[in-house]
């Protein structure tokens, strides 16, 4: 059974000393509740008693009389249901009362887009092929999004995108909900184990992907932690560059422009840049405390630069998140 099947909780609910916190997903929920959970009304964030609605946020939201970005707030709802079933353990009607939580978050909403937007480039390549093309109910499958064009007769079969899955598919981004046998005072605990567990996922996904963690070519036991090593420092320092960028660049954005910050040799130990200037080499720059994008620089002032980035700004980084 699953892992949020009515046995298995019922189970954990009833032993002693047992709880449990299980994903649900929004789209196998009860009509009424999938209705609630979508809802865009009656959202409320930790620490604050005022309800909100979704679509009518601004730019930032108050709590504990700071003022928080609203991209960097968790929102949530949550309800009591009763479930009553016949059990098959047991063999008679079994009730289980129980906690939906769910949360949103515009971070988590881009970040499922992000994934979305990848698996629909991998679906239009695919259509450029189609006699490889089968259906499939996997969600996780860029076929998941390819449907047949009706034609009449027996002509080659022809695919497009189905745009009415994809836009029913967006309902869902920036949601998630658990179910649990936890009472109200616990619901602080429950949505930061929300956030974290997807934040998990991505990290994750962004090692497998942009990191290139798989394959592994090589096979000694120390170069295969090497390898795992260099990924998880690069992913820590991802990591580090997204919260000075305030979240704004996906890591593709950010890898691209870091490979294409290089500076060519004038003469001797002088060195110009040839990268292009946009907006994230600026605020790479603001990070760094140097403007790469026009200033000729020699090797020792380079390799000061350095220095500085490996050390001043990251502790000061440190500091400032911890509120030293």
């Amino acid at each position: 059974a699953a892992l949020n099947g009515f046995e298995n909780k019922l189970y954990n609910d009833r032993k002693e000393n047992g709880a449990y916190i299980v994903t649900q997903p929004i789209k196998k929920m009860k009509k009424t509740d999938r209705e609630w959970a979508l809802d865009r009304r009656g959202w409320r964030i930790l620490g604050s008693e005022k309800i909100y609605d979704l679509d009518q946020l601004g730019e930032t939201v108050f709590i504990h009389g700071h003022e928080i970005p609203a991209k960097k707030v968790t929102f949530y709802k949550d309800r009591w249901i009763k479930t009553i079933k016949k059990s098959h353990d047991s063999g008679k009607k079994e009730e289980l009362e129980e906690h939906i939580i769910v949360s949103y978050s515009t971070k988590y909403r881009n970040y499922q887009r992000r994934i979305r937007e990848k698996k629909l480039e991998r679906a239009e390549a695919m259509l450029k092929n189609p006699g490889k093309i089968t259906k499939t109910t996997d969600q996780r499958n860029p076929r998941y999004y390819i449907h047949p064009i009706e034609k009449d007769g027996n002509s080659t079969p022809e695919y497009e995108l189905d745009t009415q899955r994809i836009a029913e598919d967006m309902r869902y981004d920036g949601f998630y909900a658990v179910t649990t046998d936890l009472k109200d005072e616990d619901i602080e605990l429950i949505i930061q184990a929300n956030h974290q567990r997807w934040e998990i996922e991505e990290c994750f996904r962004i090692m497998k992907s942009e990191l290139e963690v798989r394959p592994i070519f090589v096979s000694r036991r120390e170069a295969i932690e090497g390898h795992l090593l260099t990924c998880f420092i690069a992913l820590v320092v991802y990591r580090i560059l997204e919260q000075y960028l305030e979240n704004k660049y996906t890591i593709k954005e950010i890898i691209e422009t870091l490979k294409n910050m290089n500076a060519g040799r004038l003469k001797g130990a002088v060195y110009r840049p040839t990268l292009t200037r946009t907006e994230l080499t600026d605020e790479l720059a603001k990070i760094f405390e140097y403007q790469f994008a026009y200033e000729v620089i020699e090797e020792k002032d380079l390799n000061k630069i350095v220095k500085n980035a490996n050390g001043k700004n990251v502790a000061k980084f440190i500091k400032e998140r911890k509120g030293v």
